[in-house]
């Protein structure tokens, strides 16, 4: 392994987070906007200075990569991000290290990661490294909006044989829920009509609104804060719009119904929808956009669905119970890989490899000192208690989406470890410097090793 971590990289991922990767009007050459389209000419123009083929796609995305072989394997990130938003202790669209601790919008999803990936390419060029497989590492812009740019990628660009996407979690994830964009249109009383002159909160369908606001027709006018998050784990967030319905629910009987079928913490009993299987997890909802344009209340929702769930039924139990003026948005099916796959076993393999756990440590019932239990962890086949608290390393499953669902032979493999707080989609998103350290060491090793496969 060859650990080139050094200060070229904080200086590549400062310029890379200075811009605001955010979706914009398209323009010539510029489907997701101009500053999108900013975002990926330094890219490539990064990835050639260091003597790596490039390829862009028609702005919609864009690749490097290493080596001539005719087998590739592909590497996936993502440039855009979601917007800043909230009260942030840094500047958002820039690096800022602090006691060890970097910070900025997009630092863990998803430009730090291709940074990291990008340097990797560029040692391996640079040391003449001999692979079977080419390495092409994919970069595109649209990824939480849709993922069009990949869309657009599978229709004209070369499918990899197998693809790492580092856009979630360690030590990987075998499955992940299928996710499900929805606008209603709730009417609403002339009582309603005649007293609220606006509501307004959120700003994206996969993230928890963070503030919220309604403005009265007698000039007086409410705000409520909240704590933002991403809308896969929206109960470790602190929904602004929650807050705003319930006190609305006092004077007003449609947005009770609001309240109850999408606000409360019986909202997915309300809606007949508490489903969860062991494959998947447990379904999620958040409320995450809304206003009120003088005619309806204007909702957009976010649906995370295990196995067990179907989005045609989320659907019928809205319109049964809410309203039937209901738009699909965005629909991604799930993704469920099998842990004896070859993919699987190999990242499992490299991530214990990596960071040195072979098995992860609780509590034993004989309560021993450290050296006692390496001891236990060494002589556990013939422990007689067959201690349960001594776990093997397994893939995951999440709520989030990434692209290794529109991929044939593709898997999500970290970034983040497990028990780390990133708050991705959050303010004063962040990562260890030890952490990102780690990322080079890890995606290096990982392609040596995939290479083998």
């Amino acid at each position: 392994m060859i650990d080139n971590f050094n200060q070229e990289i904080l200086t590549d991922l400062k310029e890379l987070l200075q811009i605001k990767s955010l979706l914009d009007k398209a323009e010539k050459d510029a489907p997701f906007g101009k500053e999108l389209r900013t975002t990926l000419d330094w890219f490539l123009n990064k990835a050639k200075s260091y003597g790596l083929d490039c390829g862009d796609m028609e702005g919609y995305c864009g690749y490097c990569e290493y080596g001539n072989s005719s087998n590739m394997i592909g590497i996936l990130c993502h440039l855009d991000t979601v917007p800043a938003g909230g009260d942030w202790k840094f500047e958002p669209y820039d690096l800022t290290v602090k006691d060890d601790t970097l910070y900025g919008r997009g630092i863990v999803d998803n430009k730090g990661p291709a940074v990291v990936i990008l340097h990797i390419l560029k040692a391996l060029k640079e040391n003449n490294v001999k692979l079977n497989h080419r390495i092409r590492l994919i970069v595109g812009l649209n990824e939480e909006t849709g993922s069009e740019c990949l869309k657009h990628y599978l229709k004209h660009g070369e499918i990899p044989k197998f693809s790492i996407v580092p856009d979630a979690d360690f030590p990987c994830v075998n499955s992940e829920k299928g996710i499900l964009h929805l606008n209603l249109k709730i009417p609403v009383t002339k009582e309603f009509k005649n007293t609220v002159k606006s509501i307004g909160f959120g700003t994206r369908a996969n993230v928890v609104p963070d503030k919220a606001a309604v403005v009265f027709k007698d000039g007086t006018d409410k705000e409520f804060k909240g704590v933002a998050g991403h809308a896969m784990n929206p109960n470790d967030a602190d929904n602004a719009a929650h807050k705003l319905f319930k006190e609305l629910s006092k004077d007003f009987d449609e947005c009770k119904t609001i309240y109850d079928l999408l606000c409360s913490h019986d909202a997915k009993n309300n809606l007949e929808l508490d489903l969860k299987d062991k494959q998947s997890g447990e379904l999620t909802l958040n409320l995450a956009v809304g206003k009120f344009d003088g005619n309806d209340i204007d909702l957009t929702l976010d649906f995370r669905l295990p196995l067990c769930a179907n989005k045609d039924t989320v659907i019928k139990k809205l319109k049964d119970k809410l309203t039937d003026n209901i738009k699909t948005l965005h629909y991604q099916p799930n993704l469920y890989i099998d842990i004896d796959t070859p993919l699987v076993q190999t990242l499992l393999k490299i991530y214990k490899a990596s960071t040195g756990k072979n098995l992860s440590f609780k509590k034993c019932r004989l309560s021993p000192s450290p050296k006692m239990a390496t001891r236990c962890l060494r002589q556990i086949d013939n422990c007689k208690f067959r201690c349960k608290d001594l776990i093997d390393i397994s893939p995951i499953q999440t709520g989030g989406g990434t692209y290794a669902r529109l991929l044939p032979n593709a898997i999500a493999f970290g970034p983040t470890f497990p028990n780390i707080k990133t708050n991705i989609h959050n303010t004063d998103e962040n990562i260890s410097l030890k952490n990102f350290k780690k990322w080079y060491n890890i995606y290096y090793e990982a392609i040596l090793e995939l290479d083998k496969l």
